[in-house]
């Protein structure tokens, strides 16, 4: 369905003279127009780069495969570029961009004319889906040799917690880190989907993922899923106690995989899920085992309204909040605190503590306001607090 995919990306402009290029040229002029209708908002706004460097699991392989093609089409490389998708078609066959770029570059190689208007018409929606995928995948590999997750902006003191997941939505990406002696140390990095209607989740039904600090709450295996969900889920506690003061609603959010004829999603496609692909589930899953009560940080700086990541030492904050928290109640034992600034939201953090039950953890959100005569004075107010347990065991209806 995908083989004469692309003739349609071409640009108006150059349709009268097509018939007087040269094949050679031609060939060439197919391949350029057909990087360009990918990448054209990003490709040339940055410098040149070697092929990146990637992990070797799985999930990386294939990126890595991907992104070689890409970088040999865009320097004109035909043969590698089909030869990196060819290889990515048989490793990953469910994979429908790889598909569809070998088959347009071999039809194109071959000489064929692409398909007609209504071929293409009849299957918009999944090539604007596919394009979307290849650019969000490609622009975050170019900048992916600067880019540093600002994980350290948002968790200011971590308790006894193994690993972390933060979710860079605009770059639509999940990083996992794991606690090595006190510091966090990036274990991976997977391309994820969102959803449909972004993020900043409000209400049941409409589509976007939520905001803010979760936890995991439960672990579903395959076994116990249908096929859409793919090589397992993991729930998080949306609505969690600040979305309820709010008077958010809404239910089963998810880290999940996809169905076993999929091997990705359009960024931007779940119901408010953050999908993965199933190889990249499996290694959250199996590889790692992610315990409950596991963070799962979600923030997206593109967020009309998102707030500064504020200038403010975490250290001033830190000590301030500790002596709040402490004041409030001595029987806190400050090892087992966990500190975030909340995603989204202008001067929110949340504090986790451990209570006397095993399975319980507390939750309280403080808010605070900067001394106007120092700014090391802060004025804090509790804004919500209660107990909820770890685990959540999602009942399927």
């Amino acid at each position: 369905m995908f083989t004469l995919a692309f003739q349609g990306f071409k640009q108006e402009s150059l349709s009268k003279k097509w018939a007087q290029v040269p094949a050679g040229k031609k060939f060439l002029g197919y391949i350029s127009v057909l990087f360009l209708s990918f990448f054209m908002p990003v490709a040339w706004a940055q410098s040149e780069s070697s092929e990146p460097n990637h992990l070797h699991s799985s999930v990386q392989e294939t990126e890595r495969q991907l992104l070689a093609g890409f970088y040999a089409l865009k320097n004109l490389q035909i043969e590698q570029s089909i030869e990196q998708f060819s290889e990515l078609s048989e490793t990953a066959p469910s994979y429908k961009l790889a598909k569809m770029l070998k088959a347009d570059l071999l039809s194109i190689q071959a000489g064929q004319s692409l398909s007609k208007q209504r071929f293409r018409a009849h299957y918009l929606k999944t090539i604007a889906a596919l394009k979307n995928e290849a650019r969000v995948r490609w622009q975050f590999s170019e900048n992916s040799a600067v880019y540093i997750p600002p994980l350290e902006n948002f968790l200011l003191k971590s308790a006894d917690q193994p690993y972390v997941v933060f979710v860079d939505i605009a770059h639509r990406r999940l990083h996992l880190y794991r606690q090595v002696e006190k510091h966090w140390v990036k274990l991976e990095d997977f391309y994820i989907s969102i959803g449909a209607q972004g993020t900043g989740k409000l209400k049941e039904g409409d589509r976007r993922t939520p905001l803010g600090v979760y936890l995991i709450s439960d672990v579903i295996e395959t076994s116990r899923l249908p096929d859409f969900y793919g090589s397992g889920a993991l729930p998080i506690n949306y609505p969690n106690l600040w979305d309820r003061t709010q008077n958010r609603t809404g239910s089963g959010i998810w880290l999940h995989g996809v169905p076993s004829d999929t091997y990705a999603r359009n960024p931007d496609a779940s119901r408010g899920c953050v999908v993965l692909t199933n190889d990249a589930m499996t290694t959250l899953m199996e590889t790692y085992s992610l315990p409950l009560s596991t963070p799962v940080i979600l923030w997206d700086s593109q967020k009309r309204g998102e707030p500064r990541i504020q200038v403010v030492a975490n250290d001033s904050v830190l000590s301030s909040l500790k002596s709040k928290i402490t004041d409030e109640s001595a029987e806190v034992d400050w090892k087992t605190v966990s500190i975030y600034k909340y995603p989204n939201e202008k001067s929110l953090y949340l504090v986790t503590l451990k209570t006397k039950q095993t399975n319980v953890l507390e939750h309280q959100y403080w808010r605070y306001h900067q001394s106007p005569n120092s700014v090391n004075h802060y004025q804090w107010r509790l804004e919500a607090q209660a107990q909820e347990p770890i685990e959540i065991r999602y009942e399927f209806k």
